[in-house]
């Protein structure tokens, strides 16, 4: 639960690689929704203008508010408090889903980089978090997508990880 959180373009394929394998076995789209989500990510921040492809992003990143202070996962962590402003009335299902806690979710933390802040991962299904939310499994994946769309927005107010830009041929 705790990612090396450098993205290599080498590591990105070999994911994709795997999770193709999955969802052929499988048919589940939960893999395809990874596969989706990875493929986007290096069309949008690790492809060049030109078409080539970048060969990785830096771990570490400032806070916001804390330029001269980085801190691996910096621009993809956030604390309990970030999330129930910025999600508001959808933050309750998010934080379910998402296994967030108030004191931060890192299991393992040797280097205390991740106190009182959560690396989201899904820690409960579509199906538990209804459960939970007492909504119906549309409604939650409705949520869930809607808050998605809120934290890239403001993600991307945040300062960014230094991108290694050797193209990938």
């Amino acid at each position: 639960r705790v990612p090396h959180f450098e993205k290599m373009l080498y590591d990105q394929a070999q994911i994709v690689s795997a999770l193709v394998d999955a969802y052929l076995i499988t048919k589940d789209s939960f893999y395809a929704n990874i596969i989706r989500e990875t493929l986007d990510y290096v069309l949008r921040d690790m492809t060049d203008t030109e078409g080539g492809f970048y060969s990785a992003e830096d771990a570490d990143s400032p806070f916001p508010g804390a330029m001269d202070e980085a801190s691996e996962g910096a621009f993809y962590v956030w604390t309990k408090n970030e999330l129930d402003q910025a999600l508001g009335d959808d933050a309750k299902c998010f934080e379910f889903h998402f296994g967030v806690e108030e004191t931060g979710n890192a299991l393992n933390d040797p280097q205390q980089e991740f106190v009182g802040r959560n690396i989201l991962y899904v820690a409960n299904s579509i199906s538990e978090t209804a459960n939970f939310s007492r909504q119906h499994e549309n409604e939650v994946a409705t949520s869930l997508e809607r808050s998605k769309k809120i934290l890239f927005r403001l993600r991307a107010q945040r300062p960014r990880p230094h991108r290694d830009d050797k193209i990938i041929a």
